[in-house]
């Protein structure tokens, strides 16, 4: 789903963040899939 054809979403997460453990924490992983239905998120 990341990387639909559409506009570039630049995601700038908050002051601490690991991209990798991010993808484990469920809401924020549904969060993340859900841009990536409208937009080719980076």
């Amino acid at each position: 789903m990341l990387g639909a054809d559409g506009p570039d979403l630049v995601f700038v997460p908050g002051f601490v963040s690991h991209l990798d453990l991010a993808w484990e924490e469920p809401s924020l992983a549904l969060f993340l899939r859900s841009l990536g239905t409208f937009s080719r998120v980076i």
